[in-house]
């Protein structure tokens, strides 16, 4: 009895509609509370296999629930583990949610679990999910990691955080807690860190060092407090490593602890100079990442010891060394150790002049004169380290933005070295960045009002010149300038209205500038949605130049819209969605009407047409309205392009009765001068080709038909009929090759293509215009025109003579009747013939006004 129930259960799985799906799921799961081994057999596995992929929501929840919490019996695992890890990027929040639910059910009540490091890793994706996941994510690992009184919990953390692709959720995550429940949680803190840092003070693998020293950074920016009684162990570990050559994360990560921990220690003279020491070695010996950090560490301490003399040495040393390989710098920077003091001395004089307060003037002034005289250096190399040393002076002194424009400009044009733009645009994002922050301004306050003002003009003289960046060849430099859009934007420092074009041509790159402009669009879209969708067209044309310069083809193999990101913002509301779509469309009829056309505007009308074609449309309504624009241009246009084709005919045949070598020589002018009218008008018919292939793509793709087609308004509110399935669609405009008719065609062998090109065109056409006549054929358009022309003449002259006539016999029955009042029976017996006679002849009329089908003149009459 038991196996015919569980045939009907597993058939019911496959029926059409939802609800029986989702409880023949249900069904599945009582029987296998009730007997678990039925998971293991084979066609249960597969009917739930199918079901796990299921379309509907609801089937794929209750699929979860029944294999969640069976997920470690015997011989289940291997099976149904990756279909529940699979679901956790499932397109359902409902979906996700239950298996972040499942998964950190297993984590906290089994920690022991094989699998619990890798359910871990899994869920530290989940952090930027939505808000309700996000705080099932950080319950879970509250309770697995900190919540527990047992501290070697620590090593589980550290073997998670050491197999996770970015760890910076473990920082959103040391945040929360601590704003959270600071009381509860600080001491717990400080335990773990005692018990990170144990290892430090005998020896420690070092496979381990630099997940360890990443931990104790991010718990010292949270509270700089908790590593203020380890910085003995962590500066003897620093001078134990200094002659190792580590990555330079080990001495980052320990010069950010020092530079936070520096200010809470008791003040130990011996202990700062002992610090300052290492610091300095760091400068001299590691590279310019370590330079920076141990530069900001270092006038921490001095802050503290109020031992300036450490800087003022430093910073003396490093301006002799450039007085003295100045005037050589021709000649010795050919020496590959030489070049490398010279970047070490420029960067650090940078940051020394940004990090530490110097009561002396003159060094600043003698900084800044090195500093501008090696950033025209012709080595590429010193020349970017003079930039990236003026972008430390600027942050702290931005008025010397102002002072120094031509500067400035060199290095944002756009045939300077590429080096140079990404890193003049990185020191305004590091300027931006600290604006946001206000640290500088803290730091300094006497300078406060000076450099405020300065910084209220800096972006209106920059801006134009980082847009213009966003769309470079390079794709750092793009990143760079995108990115210091955002802060400009988001600080209210340049108007949304001079970048819009630029972000929605990025919106077409790769990520992560993609990402990057399309969240900006987000943003403002939220505030003025108009705002983005006056500026489209702009966009996109400068989206496809983008890809033309790149050398990228306009869709990738799977046939996506480079158009989906920006046509999702517009989505949500009727009037905008359809305002994209026939703003699109009226690049083509403005440019035909034009007619102006040339070779850029025919690659554009393809990779406009392309691109519509293959975005994803939630309702019919979506495709039908660029079918219906699309169909009023063509018919707009179709006359004068079977004129153009007729003349392409004209002007091919004689091309190739001059092409043979006899005629050649003589008749080349005339034959360019032929080939020129040729391209032009090609260039015309063209565009309206692509229009064609768009709408029978649309049309074939989405079944629609003439009957759909003619019912369709967009003025009225057609019924939303949405797209659940799947649509298949094949690009088309490969059938028309557009390069044919952008080179010289006066070999033989290019006439031939060409001819095949034309009639390739021609087929097309006659698809479209399949009931108008013969196509190519002018003449006897015009004759069909004007026929109909004559049979409307004909008609509006018979319907004057009708009316007069008809006016007459109202008139001459309005006369008999008076005259019948006044004579005796006879007479009037005589009218009344007369009467009847009047009006047999106006049926008559009226029969014939009839066959003519004129219905004015029946209601006239």
């Amino acid at each position: 009895l038991f196996q015919p129930l569980l045939q009907a259960i597993l058939v019911a799985l496959n029926e059409d509609q939802i609800n029986i799906r989702t409880k023949a799921v249900k069904a599945l799961h009582s029987a296998v509370e009730v007997c678990p081994d039925l998971l293991l057999e084979e066609h249960v596995f597969s009917s739930i296999y199918s079901r796990v992929l299921d379309q509907a929501i609801p089937v794929r929840i209750a699929v979860i629930e029944l294999i969640g919490q069976r997920l470690f019996i015997k011989g289940c695992t291997t099976r149904y583990y990756p279909l529940v890890i699979d679901r956790i990027v499932d397109t359902s929040k409902a979906v996700r949610k239950r298996v972040v639910k499942i998964l950190s059910d297993i984590c906290t009540k089994n920690p022991e679990n094989p699998n619990t490091i890798d359910i871990c890793t899994k869920l530290c994706g989940r952090i930027h999910d939505e808000e309700s996941i996000k705080k099932l994510v950080f319950r879970m690992f509250e309770t697995l990691w900190f919540i527990s009184d047992d501290i070697s919990k620590a090593s589980h953390m550290l073997e998670v955080l050491s197999k996770s692709k970015s760890n910076e959720w473990f920082s959103q995550l040391i945040e929360h807690m601590y704003s959270k429940s600071e009381q509860n949680y600080k001491e717990k803190f400080a335990q773990l860190c005692t018990f990170i840092i144990q290892p430090f003070e005998t020896d420690t693998p070092d496979k381990e060092v630099l997940i360890r020293l990443f931990v104790l950074s991010r718990f010292c920016e949270i509270d700089p407090q908790l590593l203020s009684p380890h910085l003995m162990t962590l500066q003897n570990l620093l001078i134990k490593q200094e002659k190792n050559q580590l990555d330079h994360s080990f001495y980052r990560s320990i010069s950010q602890i020092i530079e936070k921990a520096v200010p809470f220690i008791n003040q130990s003279v011996p202990f700062l100079i002992t610090l300052e020491s290492s610091l300095t070695n760091l400068i001299f010996t590691k590279n310019l990442k370590v330079v920076q950090s141990s530069i900001k560490a270092l006038s921490a301490v001095v802050k503290i010891s109020k031992r300036s003399v450490t800087v003022v040495s430093l910073l003396n040393h490093f301006l002799t060394y450039l007085q003295m390989n100045g005037p050589k710098l021709e000649r010795e920077c050919q020496d590959h150790i030489t070049r490398a003091s010279i970047i070490r001395s420029l960067v650090a004089v940078g940051l020394f002049c940004r990090y530490c307060k110097l009561d002396q003037e003159h060094f600043l002034e003698q900084s800044l004169k090195f500093i501008v005289q090696f950033s025209s250096c012709e080595d590429v190399n010193v020349r970017v380290a003079g930039y990236q040393s003026l972008g430390h002076l600027f942050v702290r002194y931005p008025h010397l933005l102002l002072e120094h424009r031509g500067i400035i400009g060199s290095g944002l044009a756009k045939d300077s070295s590429t080096l140079i733009k990404n890193q003049v645009l990185s020191s305004f994002i590091d300027y931006l960045r600290e604006e946001k922050s206000s640290q500088w301004v803290q730091a300094n306050v006497e300078d406060e009002s000076t450099d405020s003002d300065a910084s209220s003009n800096l972006m209106q003289i920059y801006f134009e010149k980082i847009v213009s960046l966003a769309l470079d060849s390079n794709s750092e430099v793009r990143c760079s300038a995108i990115t210091a859009i955002q802060y400009i934007i988001h600080q209210g420092l340049g108007h949304p209205l001079q970048c819009i074009p630029a972000i929605i041509a990025l919106t077409m790159d790769i990520n992560p500038n993609q990402d990057k402009a399309y969240r900006l669009l987000m943003n403002i879209n939220l505030k003025v949605p108009e705002l983005i969708l006056g500026r489209v067209s702009e966009g996109v044309r400068q989206g496809f130049h983008l890809q033309r310069y790149l050398k990228n083809q306009p869709t990738n193999n799977q046939h996506q819209s480079l158009f989906s990101k920006l046509y999702s913002l517009f989505t949500a509301k009727k009037f905008l969605r359809n305002s994209f779509l026939t703003g699109l469309l009226r690049d083509f009829e403005v440019s035909i009407e034009a007619q102006i056309p040339n070779s850029d505007f025919l690659d554009f009308c393809s990779f406009l047409a392309e691109n519509l074609l293959f975005l994803e449309y939630s309702s019919l309504e979506e495709p039908l309205i660029i079918i219906t624009n699309a169909t009023r241009v063509i018919s707009l246009n179709i006359g004068d392009i079977l004129l153009s084709l007729k003349d392409v005919s004209k002007k091919l045949k004689s091309i190739q009765a001059t092409s043979s070598p006899l005629k050649k020589l003589h008749n080349r002018t005339e034959s360019k001068n032929e080939q020129n009218i040729i391209m032009k008008s090609m260039l015309k018919v063209l565009p309206v080709v692509f229009l064609i292939l768009l709408k029978n793509s649309l049309c074939s793709a989405y079944k629609i038909d003439e009957i759909k087609i003619k019912s369709f308004s967009s003025d009225s509110n057609p019924t939303q009929l949405k797209i659940t399935t799947n649509v298949e669609k094949s690009n088309s405009f490969s059938r028309v090759n557009t390069s044919v008719w952008k080179e010289e065609f006066l070999s033989k062998s290019k006439i031939e293509s060409l001819n095949e090109e034309y009639q390739n065109i021609k087929r097309i056409l006659k698809e479209e215009v399949n009931d108008s006549g013969p196509l190519g054929n002018p003449k006897q358009d015009r004759k069909i025109k004007n026929q109909t022309k004559e049979t409307t003449m004909k008609t509006k002259r018979k319907h004057t003579d009708d009316t007069k006539e008809k006016t007459k016999i109202q008139v001459g029955e309005e006369n008999d009747i008076t005259i019948c009042k006044h004579k005796t029976k006879a007479p009037r017996a005589k009218a009344e013939g007369k009467k009847s006679y009047s009006k047999s002849k106006k049926r008559e009329l009226e029969e014939s006004a009839g066959t003519s089908g004129d219905d004015q003149n029946r209601r006239t009459s």
